[in-house]
């Protein structure tokens, strides 16, 4: 895989940390990044995160497809594992962060629609490009 394309993709999982559904995987302390799923009718829960050092994955489920329950998506169900088991497993790990590749830059980018923003414009988000 190209390493541009894999940076950009982990910063969008990193955001996903930042400002979506694997928020409380901010609790961790250091940068992470990460993807929560859920299937139809609450069969199967997901939460696949990472740091630059460990990367690991939670499903909740049966083994019959049953649901584990109403409004169970991964945020609520398998987060809460990852990340109880991530202060562990990265504990005595330095923190670092993705290090950019060469070919990959920045813009600052109007959170509501997208278009360039100005570099200091309180609404606008960090975002990563080929």
């Amino acid at each position: 895989m190209d390493p541009r394309v894999a940076f950009v993709a982990t910063h969008l999982m990193k955001e996903v940390v930042s400002y979506g559904t694997g928020h409380e995987a901010k609790e961790l302390g250091r940068v992470a990044a990460g993807k929560t799923g859920t299937t139809n009718d609450y069969q199967d829960a997901w939460f696949v995160g990472f740091t630059p050092e460990v990367v690991t994955g939670v499903g909740v489920g049966y083994d019959s497809l049953k649901p584990i329950g109403t409004n169970e998506t991964g945020a609520k169900a398998a987060l809460p594992i990852w990340l109880d088991f991530m202060k562990e497993a990265v504990k005595n790990i330095p923190e670092s962060d993705f290090v950019p590749p060469p070919g990959v830059s920045y813009a600052s980018i109007h959170a509501q629609t997208g278009a360039l923003a100005p570099p200091n414009a309180s609404y606008a988000i960090k975002e990563a490009f080929i």
